[in-house]
């Protein structure tokens, strides 16, 4: 499963604290709310105050993969997404090549953890997945951003074929996922963190990177030595946060990392009546105090005395995220940023691309529809036929290839549960539900998945 990867290179032999002196952390970057309805904000949004120059991309391209002048190198926007956009590079007729620009929401770390992370699953498994060619994660050249050159994956996402594709294709699909996901699971670590270089920490002041822990021989690769260090996640960068005194990691509990998330939104809340007047102050206090409830409710459901083990995973493995080649075979796995070592109850839960409502009956068969609205419902009620039947082949296959995943997962329902509840403890549209399965763990009753109950499982 080992792979042989040429030996990364080092943009400079610059210290990333010299750097961050001299150059402010995150310009180019501003957080701004969009429009809501009736005059309220929307969600808030991280935003490009200055658009990289597609002509410095070009030079640097040319430069970091020597391409002669003589040769026409043509770079073109290719998507946008949260945090980066992605340019394709055709360059002498050569266009398996993209250059992805980050904005700097949580400045050097996520560049070099993910160029760490894309170093170790490279290594250490045979998932598919793009080779970091060259990087810069000090903003120290004239694109004033971050940015790496990286392989293409080739192909198209999933999300694009799925109606296209066989069934038998399809189980292919989430066999191959399943494989790839038990290599993982087979690499554990002690700590809840994100994966960085050895040489990347040893840059860092220890302001920086305080509590890192260097990892042994055996997570190494040919060229890379690894530690564990500070988590590079959204919670962590949203707007303010990446400014605000909390433990970042690693952590050697899974409940200190989900108190800091809960801590990050109980600031929010404090603050919310500051950036939108619009806001019920009664709603306020209600999720401040649910917050409070769920800090509080932590050591029943995450014991201090218990042991715990983490693995690696890709969080979003989302149909988006999925590319498939011409004959819709799997051919490979993108966006590995913000990916951190998890809890094994939290790493043996269904790939996203899995997640949805049960639905136990497919659509009536149709090749023929009267306008887009219902051709779209059709295809959308079959999805999910199909996904409520895929769920039931995942469980099944992955018993027979990891049964040690299966036990887990069977075991881990109501963390799991918590950790979602987490993730939407501030989303108007999840607050009764949440409420009602606190009420009901807190009781003792028979407790149904917040989950499922949600469609999220």
């Amino acid at each position: 499963m080992t792979t042989t990867l040429s030996t990364p290179k080092i943009i400079r032999q610059v210290s990333i604290e010299a750097m961050s002196a001299t150059i402010d952390p995150r310009a180019g970057l501003a957080w701004a709310y969009e429009d809501g309805p009736l005059g309220e904000l929307g969600e808030l949004l991280p935003t490009w105050t200055v658009e990289p120059d597609i002509e410095v991309i070009t030079d640097i391209v040319r430069r970091k993969l020597n391409i002669p002048e003589v040769f026409p190198c043509v770079v073109e926007l290719l998507a946008q997404g949260a945090f980066n956009k992605v340019y394709t590079v055709q360059c002498g007729g050569n266009s398996n090549v993209i250059v992805r620009v980050t904005l700097p929401v949580q400045p050097h770390l996520k560049t070099l953890s993910e160029r760490a992370t894309i170093e170790y699953v490279r290594h250490h498994t045979d998932i598919p997945i793009p080779q970091v060619l060259e990087y810069n994660a000090i903003r120290d050249d004239e694109l004033g951003f971050e940015w790496m050159i990286m392989d293409r994956v080739e192909g198209t996402k999933v999300t694009e074929q799925w109606k296209h594709m066989s069934w038998l294709k399809k189980e292919l699909l989430v066999r191959k996922v399943i494989t790839y996901l038990a290599q993982l699971f087979r690499k554990r670590f002690h700590r809840l963190g994100n994966l960085y270089a050895t040489e990347d920490i040893q840059q860092m002041s220890t302001k920086d990177m305080p509590d890192a822990v260097f990892l042994g021989a055996e997570h190494s690769s040919h060229t890379v030595r690894f530690g564990l260090g500070e988590v590079v996640s959204i919670p962590f960068f949203y707007n303010d946060h990446g400014g605000i005194d909390v433990p970042r990691g690693p952590y050697k509990h899974s409940r200190d990392w989900l108190a800091t998330c809960l801590r990050l939104y109980l600031h929010d809340a404090d603050n919310i009546n500051a950036s939108n007047k619009t806001v019920d102050p009664n709603s306020v206090e209600a999720i401040k105090s649910r917050i409070q409830r769920m800090l509080n409710f932590l050591p029943q459901i995450f014991p201090a005395d218990e042991r715990e083990e983490y693995t690696l995973i890709h969080q979003d493995l989302s149909d988006n995220n999925m590319m498939v080649d011409e004959n819709h075979d799997l051919s490979g796995f993108i966006d590995w940023e913000c990916v951190y070592t998890v809890p094994l109850w939290l790493a043996c839960q269904l790939p996203r691309f899995l997640r949805g409502q049960n639905c136990q009956h497919p659509p009536l068969y149709a090749t023929e529809f009267e306008n887009e609205y219902y051709e779209s419902a059709y295809y959308e009620d079959l999805e999910l036929y199909e996904k409520t039947q895929l769920r039931e082949f995942f469980f099944e296959e992955m018993e027979r290839i990891c049964p040690e995943w299966m036990r887990v997962h069977e075991a881990s329902s109501i963390k799991a549960d918590f950790e979602f509840a987490v993730n939407v403890c501030t989303m108007r549209g999840y607050l009764q539900d949440i409420d009602e399965w606190l009420d009901s763990v807190e009781n003792g009753d028979e407790v149904e998945s917040l989950r499922e109950r949600l469609g999220q499982c």
